[in-house]
């Protein structure tokens, strides 16, 4: 069981320095934290809606016979 235990500890210590490191130095991550064009506008905006659970939606920038599909539904 102590070994067990210690295979556990050193796993998880490996995975989470592994992860550590994707996250900061690998550069796949950089496109998942965008900021707002006019995020001053946004926030006046959502500061007076209701109380509630609301969905952002996101897409990726897509080509221009995609984005016409996409905005005549």
């Amino acid at each position: 069981m102590r070994r067990f235990m210690l295979c556990v500890l050193i796993g998880a210590v490996v995975v989470f320095v592994w992860n550590a490191l994707a996250w900061m130095v690998l550069p796949h991550h950089t496109m998942t934290i965008r900021h707002l064009p006019n995020e001053d506008a946004v926030r006046e905006v959502l500061a007076d809606v209701e109380t509630g659970t609301y969905y952002v939606p996101h897409w990726g920038e897509g080509t221009e016979s995609e984005m016409t599909r996409f905005e005549a539904r």
